[in-house]
């Protein structure tokens, strides 16, 4: 193996390795929210208003955050904004009322803006254009994986000790995982110019230079992302809720997302796999009309049904971003990469903020029901947006 492989295989490591521990941070939400809706009784808006607060902070630092990447070391970025958000965790975890839980959070969601925009970026800058899909899906499913870890981890601390200890468990588990990875790759965290780079400096869409970072194909893209993160936001913030007026325990519901998460594992890994070998567009519309399918099926079944098909719905859930992903790649100039991402994850961070708080309101005035057809209905949406996207 040459030099330069072993330290693309280092910076996807590590790259990874802060995936899982930034996702299982951020995923450790959506199992908790039931348990703290019930600790300060609050309506669905009001539930939906925690999550909108959580990843408000993460929408505001997306941007600077990529500006950052052109000029900062990747590996830094990464390492100390988990770090930062396992400070937060725990300080979450100590709140005495809502409200300063909520403002805590805020601030405890601005490191987790980093990872996206940063890591994606990283990968981008040590992986071949022909296996650029494939690469960002391994780092999408790495944060599945903390993804899956999240419930099993409330399950069997939320329910016994209470939302509060599993908060404080996760951050400080959190913190020295980061910090070791840290000094344990500390030789890649220089910033050098890869070969890579130089070669991929003329990206090409229907043989046409890209001249500027937000075109027609761009807004596109970052409209079926913000999209797509509506769906993905809403489902994951409601879903244990929906099985809830099925008749299932609140424990029960951390079952509901860790095979989620599996699917979504599968879903993110796999459709960025076949992006490399197939037309992109294909699996963006096949994961999200998965979606618009078998969100109305889950709603109107029982609960054996649904906890079976809920796996499915992960599959496409989760796999449309891997997809998206890797086409900010494809279609941007290497030398302002991470300007690009910055762009785009912040336009998809907006959707992770607005649709808890909007699609609670929907279930507050109309029905769960009716706002979970509304979130299948964008889901279809997405695939309207993306036919013309060219990557």
């Amino acid at each position: 193996m040459s030099k330069n492989n072993s330290k693309n295989n280092k910076v996807l490591l590590f790259s990874c390795f802060n995936h899982v521990i930034s996702d299982l941070y951020f995923a450790v939400m959506y199992p908790l929210l039931p348990y703290i809706a019930i600790t300060y009784e609050l309506s669905y808006t009001q539930t939906g208003l925690i999550k909108t607060v959580f990843d408000s902070g993460a929408a505001l630092i997306q941007f600077p955050a990529g500006l950052l990447s052109d000029t900062i070391s990747e590996f830094w970025l990464l390492g100390i904004a988990n770090v930062w958000v396992g400070i937060g965790i725990v300080l979450m975890s100590l709140a005495t009322s809502n409200n300063i839980f909520m403002l805590i959070a805020f601030f405890t969601g601005l490191g987790g803006g980093v990872q996206h925009p940063v890591g994606s970026r990283f990968i981008s800058r040590h992986t071949d254009s022909n296996k650029l899909f494939t690469a960002i899906g391994t780092l999408n499913f790495s944060g599945d994986i903390g993804k899956i870890i999240a419930p099993i981890i409330v399950a069997l601390i939320a329910v016994s000790y209470g939302w509060q200890t599993c908060l404080f468990f996760i951050g400080v588990t959190g913190i020295p995982l980061t910090i070791g990875s840290i000094f344990i790759n500390k030789s890649i965290s220089k910033k050098t110019k890869n070969n890579k780079d130089i070669q991929q400096n003329k990206p090409i869409i229907n043989n046409t230079k890209i001249t500027s970072h937000v075109d027609s194909q761009f807004i596109l893209l970052m409209l079926s992302g913000f999209c797509d993160s509506i769906v993905r936001t809403a489902t994951l913030t409601f879903i244990p809720f929906v099985f809830i007026t099925k008749g299932m325990s609140t424990l029960k519901t951390s079952l509901i997302f860790t095979l989620l998460y599996s699917g979504g594992a599968l879903g993110k890994f796999s459709s960025g796999w076949l992006s490399d070998k197939y037309n992109p567009f294909y699996i963006i519309a096949g994961t999200k009309l998965l979606v618009g399918i078998l969100i109305p099926v889950i709603l109107f079944c029982n609960i054996t049904i649904g906890t079976i098909l809920i796996f499915i719905l992960g599959i496409g859930l989760n796999g449309t971003s891997s997809v998206l992903y890797g086409i900010v790649a494809k279609i941007s100039s290497p030398e302002t990469r991470g300007k690009s991402y910055g762009i785009y994850y912040t336009s998809t961070e907006v959707g992770v903020a607005v649709a808890p708080v909007l699609f609670g309101f929907m279930a507050d005035t109309y029905s769960l029901n009716f706002s979970m057809i509304g979130i299948s209905i964008i889901s279809l949406l997405v695939i309207f947006l993306s036919i013309k996207i060219r990557s």
